[in-house]
């Protein structure tokens, strides 16, 4: 049985190994909100190819490092609203990705 939606919300999350996410290539909605990440990584979700949404709100996030979302070409949905972001790196969203903030 594959894994469609995963819930890390809450957790004082800060965090992300590199390729923490590698093998949940099934997952569809990821909810990483109201944790404390602080920057996302270039080609975190690089292998989440079914994920069509993703919350990362009220987070600490103040960096989206270039080709983060890199992968993500089924992503419908991206919610980064009530974090503190101060820089987005040049490529971040001009990959093949049709989302909505």
């Amino acid at each position: 049985r594959q894994v469609s939606k995963i819930e890390i919300t809450n957790n004082n999350l800060s965090l992300l190994e590199s390729d923490c996410f590698w093998d949940l290539i099934s997952v569809r909605q990821f909810y990483l909100n109201n944790n404390k990440l602080k920057t996302i990584n270039k080609n975190q979700f690089i292998r989440m190819i079914s994920l069509l949404f993703l919350d990362l709100s009220f987070n600490e996030i103040s960096n989206l490092e270039s080709d983060c979302f890199d992968g993500l070409r089924n992503l419908n949905e991206l919610h980064l609203n009530n974090n503190k972001l101060q820089f987005i790196s040049n490529g971040v969203f001009n990959s093949k990705n049709n989302f909505f903030f």
